[in-house]
């Protein structure tokens, strides 16, 4: 494979990727080429050496995605991210999959305690009516109890959150780098 071929392989498969980033990637791309044929290297061995652009494309655009993820808090960017570089390689995948889905499903049965407990003023009074008796109060004052405890739950979740996400970026970052095989760097 040649420059020409290589570089327009690459371009296909960056799509999706923002204009200029995509262009400046293949600039930088173009210029392991100059530099290479410059020190007397051929353009195939230079594209052998670069790898196959199908592979190199979705490792940048995990890249790309996970930066974007990390300068925009939303989950929808986290989980392009996440598949994106899950479908770097089976492996990969079973490296992410596990522990993201076992985060994700027990932060949202938290949230969902956390709505329930917050709500259970509301199902008292569905079920219950305005209190009357003295054990009807207590149930009431209890119910308001476990409604504050949702609320603070509801808080604390919120910074946990944010703080799971910045985390499973780093972590989606170093899997990347571990695919390219480059984990000197700090992710």
């Amino acid at each position: 494979m040649n420059k020409d071929n290589f570089l327009k392989a690459l371009e296909a498969e960056l799509r999706g990727i923002d204009g200029d980033e995509r262009n400046e990637i293949l600039a930088e791309y173009r210029e392991h080429f100059e530099i290479a044929c410059a020190e007397g290297r051929d353009e195939a061995g230079v594209a052998l050496a670069l790898g196959n652009p199908k592979t190199l494309a979705k490792e940048l655009k995990a890249t790309a995605l996970i930066e974007q993820a990390h300068e925009e808090f939303s989950l929808g960017k986290l989980f392009h991210a996440f598949f994106t570089a899950a479908s770097l390689g089976f492996f990969n995948l079973v490296l992410l999959a596990g522990p993201f889905f076992a985060i994700v499903g027990l932060m949202l049965g938290l949230y969902a305690v956390a709505l329930a407990f917050l709500g259970s003023p509301l199902v008292f009074f569905y079920m219950n009516g305005f209190p009357t008796t003295g054990s009807d109060v207590l149930q009431f004052v209890l119910a308001l109890l476990l409604s504050g405890v949702g609320y603070f739950l509801g808080r604390g979740l919120i910074w946990v959150t944010k703080w799971m996400y910045k985390w499973v970026l780093k972590y989606l970052a170093y899997n990347v780098k571990l695919v390219k095989g480059n984990t000197n760097n700090e992710a």
